[in-house]
């Protein structure tokens, strides 16, 4: 085999090596957003179900869900880091935002990205931002930041004030 032979060889490698590479980043960030969808979907139907006992939505403005210290935990009562001692608990263990993705969506203190949770109307809707890296075309979830409110369900964008 001559050395252009053998470099050709190595060439072709590489190049299968690359677009296996980014083929793989890119299924890894798309099972990332679905991921997001189910847990956004989990929290609608979880906060139904709150609403539907106590007539409103939890307490909380700019909440970053999934956070040990303050939100961990739905149960009565609202937005917990723990279930212990609550006479009903409707979400155990709240997902956190996956690690990864762009940083549009911030909340808590100190500001970080997540799903963020805010009560509006005095407690009869709320808002939940949340990103997405790729657009989901099947349900009209653009990439970036998405805004997630009962009456409206999913719209691109920051959530509004």
């Amino acid at each position: 085999m001559t050395l252009m032979e053998m470099l050709l060889v190595v060439g072709i490698i590489a190049i299968v090596g690359l677009f296996s590479a980014v083929a793989i980043s890119s299924a890894r960030s798309r099972m990332r957003d679905t991921k997001r969808v189910a847990d956004v979907r989990q929290f609608q139907s979880v906060l139904e179900d709150y609403y539907q006992m106590h007539n409103a939505y939890p307490e909380g403005q700019g909440v970053r869900l999934g956070d040990p210290t303050t939100s961990r935990c739905l149960r009565d009562g609202g937005f917990a880091p723990s279930g212990r001692g609550a006479s009903s608990v409707f979400m155990n263990v709240v997902p956190a935002e996956y690690p990864k993705g762009i940083g549009d969506v911030k909340c808590g203190n100190p500001a970080q990205t997540g799903y963020c949770y805010t009560r509006v109307a005095d407690g009869a809707s709320y808002q939940l931002g949340f990103e997405i890296e790729h657009g989901i075309q099947e349900v009209g979830i653009e990439k970036g930041a998405n805004c997630l409110i009962p009456e409206a369900g999913i719209r691109s964008g920051i959530c509004p004030e």
